[in-house]
């Protein structure tokens, strides 16, 4: 999903595309701009301002920390760290169309504990053991890698696509615009039940109350009046 730009950004000197309409900034000067009660990143000799309010770390300290957690790229020979949570590749390896399938590692290593003489039950019991046992061991990556299976399986966008679609609407809801720190809970991904199109990501209030006025706009419009009426 290409994010919209809007010309050049408005700050001097800088030539980035702006991709905030109202204040016609580029992401790094709008992040400047909003989180200057952020203060330096919290990183020892990282300088940047912070943009990531949560852990107060500018964004290339809070990539590298989110690299790190993801472990080493999954294709053999590869040293570089992952980047991709949909397919657990670093950038370099992501970007490459000539990439063989056959040359990716697995999490859960298997090989050389199947015998000729071992029947498929036999096999897909050491499968489960070694997945368990994996789960167990990176239970933060597991939770990633689920989510990235869900949001493929129920509205067929990734995890990657999940967060520029919330990055795309400045963290906030997409109807309310109040700011996820706000929320104990991840905004849900709402999307046309006609269609399936993703429509973009709300808080909890705002998605149930969507389906409780089971996405009618006359319905809607009638509650609007309704409550200026009544004023």
């Amino acid at each position: 999903m290409p994010r919209l730009t809007y010309g050049l950004c408005s700050y001097l000197d800088c030539e980035k595309e702006a991709t905030y309409k109202e204040l016609l900034l580029c992401s790094t000067h709008y992040a400047q701009q909003r989180n200057k009660n952020y203060g330096e990143c919290s990183v020892e000799g990282c300088l940047n301002i912070a943009t990531y309010k949560k852990k107060q770390m500018c964004g290339s300290c809070f990539n590298k920390e989110k690299s790190e957690s993801l472990g080493p790229c999954i294709r053999i020979n590869c040293l570089n760290l992952a980047k991709y949570v949909s397919s657990l590749l670093c950038q370099s390896c992501y970007q490459n169309p000539e990439l063989d399938p056959k040359d990716r590692k697995t999490h859960a290593p298997s090989k050389g504990l199947y015998s000729p003489e071992m029947t498929d039950e036999e096999r897909r019991i050491i499968r489960n053991e070694q997945s368990k046992i994996w789960r167990q061991e990176n239970p933060k990556l597991y939770k990633k890698v689920r989510k990235n299976y869900n949001l493929k399986r129920d509205y067929g966008i990734t995890i990657d696509d999940y967060f520029l679609i919330l990055q795309n609407q400045n963290y906030c809801c997409k109807i309310c615009k109040k700011h996820e720190s706000e929320f104990k809970i991840a905004f849900a991904v709402d999307h046309s039940h006609k269609t399936g199109k993703v429509r973009g990501l709300l808080c909890m209030d705002c998605n149930i109350g969507l389906g409780l006025f089971k996405d009618d706009i006359m319905i809607l419009d009638s509650a609007k009046l309704y409550l200026k009426e009544s004023e």
